[in-house]
């Protein structure tokens, strides 16, 4: 159709969809039936036509930039893509599970592994990613993806504007302006993603971002 706009939306478990969580985020999902997703919001207020959300769970910041690059010839200059970065700390290999990626994070209770590997190694690893090398990796991805989607891309990310050192982390991307609901500070259930009323701000914000190019504004009429 040649006035379609299809959304666009890659990242981990702060960008999936609800029926595709797992785990207490899913617990969460099941028992409190969440009305809105930052997802939902974009489709109406964008008037887009369809919405692709590839995001998954537990990804790291290659994975997602591997799934940009597997679909980015598909993307319209009438789209809308919105990218949530992940902690720079995850990284993937091929070591532990060969002929598959296997992503490594501190925030993992148990990476899949054959019982010979030593876990210190791998969460070594993810400490020292704490450091501007992995940001400014990530923000050089970043300058190539703004050429090759001009148009309507939104690069945000849930994650603090500080390292665990303290550290400001040099990331070109968007942070909501206001403070995002965690699911562990609203409801029984002990999950650090964020709640519907959270989803409803940040696609709200999203929409003000992409509109008025204006990321430090909040749309006051729509906050609940």
């Amino acid at each position: 159709m040649e006035n379609s706009k299809t959304l666009w939306i890659f990242g981990d478990s702060f960008s999936t969809p609800w029926e595709k969580t797992s785990g207490t985020h899913k617990e969460y999902v099941d028992k409190y039936n969440p009305k809105y997703h930052f997802a939902d919001i974009l489709h109406k207020e964008l008037e887009c036509t369809s919405v692709n959300n590839l995001a998954i769970a537990g990804w790291d910041n290659y994975s997602i930039m591997e799934s940009i690059g597997n679909v980015v010839s598909k993307i319209q200059p009438q789209d809308y893509v919105i990218i949530g970065w992940s902690e720079t700390i995850r990284y993937r290999n091929t070591i532990m599970n060969p002929g598959e990626w296997t992503t490594v994070s501190v925030n993992f209770e148990s990476p899949p592994m054959d019982e010979s590997f030593d876990k210190t190694h791998w969460h070594q690893e993810c400490v020292s990613r704490d450091c501007s090398l992995t940001s400014m990796e990530v923000d050089s991805w970043i300058a190539i993806l703004h050429h090759a989607i001009p148009n309507n891309l939104l690069n945000w990310t849930p994650t603090p504007k500080k390292y665990w050192s303290g550290n400001t982390i040099p990331i070109n991307v968007n942070r909501p302006p206001f403070k995002l609901d965690y699911i562990k500070d609203k409801t029984d259930i002990e999950d650090w993603h964020i709640t519907d009323r959270a989803h409803f701000h940040l696609g709200n914000w999203m929409v003000n971002v992409l509109e008025n190019d204006d990321p430090n504004g909040i749309l006051k009429n729509k906050l609940i």
